[in-house]
């Protein structure tokens, strides 16, 4: 399908980014830096985070992404949520799609430990190499694969009403795994 590219610049003012059915939305290696402001990606489609991080604006207000298709993570290291300042706002992943963490044997983060990302999965979440870190992931709806040698890491509580398969680790961080 078609694509686009997204290597730098910022995703701001309010409205919606959609990535429709067939096309796909790549984030190669930063040309200068990416931030998302008070808007909302719809991925309908795929969407492959390459290399790089994605900060959110230094600035009150909300950022979403909303996965129902595939966000294919496959950077070794990197931030989704990345904040180097204060931020005063909200920002959300709501996956009812595929979120898989594909290559790389680093540490991947889903929100920064200031401010935060919440992570919220009733789709398919699968760890099949290194370590997703989502430092905001309160409840699990969906399913959860976890390949040989993979971590799945928070810090916090995680409440599980969905399923969670698979031979590698979670680290709660000293929270609990209520199933």
């Amino acid at each position: 399908g078609a694509g686009s590219t997204w290597s730098g610049g910022t995703l701001t003012g309010g409205g919606t980014l959609t990535v429709p059915v067939g096309a796909a939305l790549t984030l190669p290696a930063e040309t200068s830096a990416r931030v998302l402001g008070n808007r909302t990606i719809a991925n309908a489609g795929t969407v492959l985070w390459a290399v790089g991080n994605v900060d959110l604006e230094q600035s009150a207000g909300s950022a979403a992404f909303n996965n129902a298709g595939r966000f294919d993570i496959r950077t070794d290291s990197g931030t989704w949520g990345h904040v180097s300042g204060s931020f005063g706002g909200t920002m959300t992943l709501a996956n009812t799609g595929s979120l898989p963490r594909t290559v790389g044997t680093g540490m991947v983060t889903l929100g920064a430990s200031i401010g935060g990302v919440a992570l919220n999965n009733s789709g398919l979440l699968s760890v099949e190499s290194g370590t997703l870190a989502a430092q905001n992931f309160p409840a699990n709806a969906g399913t959860i694969t976890l390949s040989n040698g993979s971590t799945l890491s928070t810090s916090n509580d995680l409440a599980n009403t969905g399923i969670i398969q698979g031979t590698g680790a979670i680290n709660l961080g000293g929270g609990s795994l209520t199933n």
